[in-house]
């Protein structure tokens, strides 16, 4: 599991279980990293759009 603050590009929590090499914690962190970021965009742009359609 892994959670991250996407407007700092940072990981706040990592907990992983089994054998992980270390190439493959730094791919697994990079890839959960760039989906939250994009995540991150298109919820601010979700959240944008309502806040404009309720004002009008």
């Amino acid at each position: 599991m892994i959670m991250c603050m996407p407007s700092r590009y940072k990981i706040t929590q990592l907990t992983f279980t089994g054998k992980w090499s270390t190439p493959m914690i730094n791919e697994g962190m990079q890839l959960c990293l760039d989906a939250c970021a994009k995540l991150a965009k298109i919820m601010r742009l979700c959240l944008k759009e309502i806040a404009f359609d309720s004002q009008e």
